[in-house]
């Protein structure tokens, strides 16, 4: 309605014959556009092309196999009469006087008669190529040394005949044959009109095309319903779509065809996914105002702990502000992390990628926690196959090594050990952080890299943890088209494999 609404617009506007006839030409130009957009349009033109097609090219065989037939059997008729006349001719001596009386002005008779019956006109020619007998009476005494002829006189028998569509008549010839001499006397040259077959050939072309066109019309009305049945669980389907936009969540079932049914099947599949991604979603906008605001509770609690005191000793003020301040340095690093996962989603093909000495990498990270695991008396060991060159970000994956290492340290046991070896292949070099720690039970496992989960929440808490790290380090891996696994023996020790692409490709 669009369309029509703004032509008509342009119509008040410009109200000229030119600009008339433009608006009625775009008019029926938009509605083509917009109706050869319909599967059932082309449904429809296919069913009517490949059906009224094949009877067309029927119509014109049938009509060029009577019109065959029909010249066929007239010259055929025309043979059989020229073959009797050819034998009187050879008994007689009707070429060497065809005005003679008698048994010549019988067959002369006979002559004028046939081609007045045929509607056409013969000739009778002799061996000098002289005509000797014409029904026209105009080439009498005249020499023709037409291609007929001369091959009649060569090979001694019937021309194939010439069919002249344009002038509508039909030419061939008959031998006139000396049985006593053996040999060609002379030739019948027959020329007869097709135009009755011409005639008989018309109507029956009126009649098949007005069967063309009933044809044509019972197709469409077939076509129409055919294309509507065709079509049926298509609409099916955008009901169910519709129904499913209103709000309606439930899988949606066209079983009607494979086409439909596997739509469907797609569709609840994705549908299945939303679903789940909406669940993730809402647990974690819950995680995260959790998170958040068990900071701020615990700073309020602390504070209406320090207003309700009154007065009370320096040192007991100081160990509450300092507890103030650990809770908003646990809030700010939630807050940080949080924005790092909003990057990192946002920013997926953002790497500052170079090469990068993996050694040197991992000695840095391990100097810098070597304080760390020293309050705690962990070994914390470095073990390099070989050298290592990679395209890495080298910020991003420091803080992956950082994270699992500082995870491998903070849920260890005291006089604990932690492992990091680093070996490369031809194609991937490979991080394994092994730990002595406390371990991860089987049945979650599978959950260490989700948003906000942690294992041991009270201790995650304790140690700062802000359930978000390895969260990131996933995140991290994958923009490096690398993958991070974790297998963990409960009671007895963790281990984390990052497998990383040596070379880079964007």
């Amino acid at each position: 309605m669009q369309f029509f609404k703004k032509n008509h617009w342009k119509e008040k506007k410009e109200d000229t014959p030119e600009s008339m006839f433009q608006y009625h030409v775009d008019s029926i130009r938009g509605v083509f556009r917009y109706n050869l957009k319909s599967f059932r349009v082309w449904i429809f033109l296919l069913i009517v092309i490949l059906a009224w097609v094949p009877f067309l090219f029927l119509n014109e065989y049938i009509i060029s196999q009577t019109r065959t037939l029909q010249v066929e059997q007239q010259v055929e008729e025309l043979q059989y009469q020229g073959m009797a006349l050819s034998r009187q001719m050879s008994r007689s001596v009707y070429l060497e006087n065809v005005e003679m009386p008698g048994l010549n002005a019988t067959l002369n008779a006979e002559i004028n008669l046939l081609a007045d019956i045929y509607d056409g006109r013969i000739l009778v020619v002799n061996e000098s190529f002289r005509i000797v007998k014409d029904t026209y009476s105009t080439d009498t005494d005249k020499y023709t040394i037409s291609r007929e002829v001369l091959n009649c006189f060569k090979k001694g028998e019937d021309s194939r005949y010439e069919y002249y569509k344009e002038g509508q008549y039909v030419e061939f010839t008959v031998p006139i044959y000396d049985q006593a001499l053996k040999e060609i006397k002379g030739v019948l040259v027959f020329s007869t009109s097709t135009r009755n077959i011409e005639t008989m050939v018309e109507e029956q072309k009126r009649k098949l095309q007005i069967m063309e066109v009933a044809v044509c019309i019972l197709l469409s009305v077939i076509a129409f319903f055919a294309s509507g049945i065709l079509l049926r669980p298509f609409k099916k389907l955008e009901n169910e779509l519709n129904r499913a936009n209103q709000g309606d969540m439930d899988p949606i079932q066209v079983p009607d065809c494979q086409e439909t049914e596997r739509i469907a099947a797609v569709y609840n599949e994705s549908l299945l996914r939303l679903k789940h991604l909406d669940e993730s979603r809402q647990e974690f906008v819950s995680n995260v105002s959790h998170e958040l605001k068990t900071p701020i509770t615990s700073i309020r609690i602390l504070a209406d702990s320090l207003i309700s005191m009154g007065e009370a000793p320096v040192e007991l003020y100081r160990e509450f502000m300092e507890d103030i301040s650990n809770e908003i340095d646990r809030e700010s690093r939630i807050i940080d992390d949080l924005l790092e996962m909003v990057r990192l989603d946002r920013t997926k093909a953002e790497l500052s990628v170079q090469r990068v000495n993996m050694n040197d990498l991992l000695e840095s990270v391990l100097k810098r926690l070597k304080g760390t695991a020293e309050k705690r008396n962990i070994v914390v060991t470095l073990e390099c196959m070989r050298p290592v060159v990679a395209d890495v970000d080298e910020l991003k994956f420091t803080r992956v090594i950082t994270n699992l290492v500082e995870n491998a340290i903070k849920y260890n046991r005291d006089s604990g050990s932690v492992t990091v070896s680093l070996n490369a292949d031809q194609t991937y070099f490979y991080v394994k952080i092994v730990d002595t720690g406390v371990g991860i039970p089987d049945d979650e496992v599978g959950k260490v890299f989700e948003r906000f989960y942690r294992v041991d929440k009270a201790r995650s808490r304790e140690t700062g943890g802000t359930g978000l790290g390895l969260a990131i380090c996933k995140d991290i891996v994958q923009l490096h088209h690398g993958v991070i696994r974790v297998s963990s023996d409960f009671g007895v020790g963790t281990t984390f494999v990052v497998r990383i692409p040596l070379v880079y490709i964007p």
